[in-house]
């Protein structure tokens, strides 16, 4: 691995933190950046994990919850309806069972759209002259990410790829870090 290529994944390393960038805010207009993922009932489950997490138990600060769930496709309305209703009654230390992200998240869904954040970072890096090929750059730690253990992607996926398509080479993209969340 050449030093700039050493650099790069020094420099981009952090894109892998469990945090997700964007606040999520259910009251919040179209102004006040990304919405969250998932259908209505998804983001129904959404705040009512953070309720229940957060508000209720303490366990979880109300902004970093939010931040993590905003980006949870959720793999079944039903379910999900279900679950956030369950939580309403739910003790403090036990989530309803079959409601954690794990259990809710749809994980085709954040697999996909970690592959597309990879390859837009992997192309980014690849243009910059980081890598040889795009290749190259998807097979290098920490570029090589599994996807498949993504549970979600943040909400600002989309401003993040077009921000690293316009990216001058000698500038991060702060908003991509945190993107991928993943057990």
């Amino acid at each position: 691995m050449s030093p700039r290529t050493t650099a790069a994944v020094l420099c981009t390393s952090g894109l892998l933190a469990c945090s997700l960038s964007g606040r999520f805010d259910a009251d919040a207009g179209a102004d006040a950046g990304p919405q969250p993922r998932g259908s209505v009932d998804c983001q129904a489950w959404q705040r009512a994990f953070c309720d229940f997490a957060s508000d209720r138990c303490g366990v979880l600060g109300r902004e970093p919850c939010d931040e993590q769930n905003a980006g949870v496709v959720c793999q079944d309305d039903t379910h999900a309806r279900t679950c956030a209703d369950a939580f309403q009654d739910a003790p403090c230390g036990r989530a309803p069972a079959g409601c954690e992200v794990a259990d809710i998240a749809d994980r085709r869904a954040a697999a996909a759209a970690c592959e597309r954040f990879f390859t837009g970072l992997c192309e980014s890096n690849t243009r910059c002259g980081l890598f040889e090929s795009l290749q190259e750059c998807l097979t290098t730690p920490p570029f090589a990410f599994d996807c498949d253990r993504a549970l979600s992607i943040s909400p600002n996926l989309d401003r993040c790829l077009s921000l690293l398509e316009q990216r001058r080479c000698d500038q991060d993209v702060p908003l991509c870090d945190g993107i991928v969340r993943a057990r």
